[in-house]
C-alpha cells in the first residue's frame, strides 16, 4: 500500500472469511453493556438487575452484540432503547439466556431472545 487512496479502496471492500472467526466474550462486572469492547458479553445474575448501554456505535454504523445471562433469580430490566418486537421482553429461564442485540443507527436498538436454559 503506497497511498491513502489504496489504503481506503482496502478498507471499503467486502471480507471474506475462509475459517472460522472468534471472539473472546468479555464478563460484564457491572451492569453497563460498553458496546465498544466486542460483540460478546456474559454475566451472572442472582438478584433484581437493571441493565444500562454506553458507547453504542455512531449513527451510521451497525453493531450486533450477542448477550448471555446465566439467571437464577430477580427482575432483569433491560435498557429502554431496546426494542423486542411483537414478542416483548422475554421472561427469562433458570439456566443460560441468549439475547442478541442490534443497533444501527447509534440510539435504538433491535433485540431478539435466542433461547433459555442452556
Amino acid at each position: 500500500m503506497s497511498n491513502a487512496r489504496d489504503i481506503a479502496s482496502l478498507l471499503t471492500k467486502e471480507a471474506v472469511f475462509n475459517k472460522r472467526v472468534s471472539e473472546e466474550a468479555t464478563s460484564l462486572t457491572g451492569t453497563s453493556i460498553d458496546w465498544s469492547i466486542g460483540g460478546v458479553y456474559y454475566k451472572s445474575i442472582s438478584g433484581a438487575t437493571t441493565l444500562t448501554d454506553s458507547n453504542l456505535p455512531s449513527s451510521g454504523q451497525t453493531q450486533t452484540i450477542e448477550l448471555e445471562l446465566d439467571w437464577s433469580t430477580g427482575t432483569v430490566t433491560f435498557p429502554a432503547a431496546w426494542d423486542w418486537g411483537d414478542a416483548g421482553v422475554p421472561a427469562l429461564t433458570a439456566g443460560k439466556n441468549r439475547i442478541l442485540a442490534t443497533c444501527r443507527d447509534g440510539s435504538n436498538i433491535e433485540a431478539v431472545f435466542i433461547g433459555g436454559g442452556f
